[in-house]
């Protein structure tokens, strides 16, 4: 039986996003910390689009290794 996503609706134009929501989504119960990495993942890919399609320029430098918590 093929699990439906909640992010399908992204397939047809943001491939990439909807692999990684599916990715977090799929292994919620099994494995929570590579969801949350994927999670992460995707909400900062989601930002850089945003920024693309409002042609905006980010102004801080948001790698990841660069963020201290």
């Amino acid at each position: 039986m093929k699990v439906i996503s909640n992010f399908y609706f992204l397939e047809n134009e943001y491939i990439e996003l909807a692999n990684l929501a599916q990715l977090g989504e799929r292994n919620c119960y099994s494995a929570p910390s590579t969801t949350l990495s994927k999670k992460r993942i995707l909400t900062e890919e989601l930002a850089k689009l945003l920024l693309a399609i409002e042609q905006l320029k980010d102004t801080y430098d948001n790698k990841r290794q660069d963020i201290k918590m």
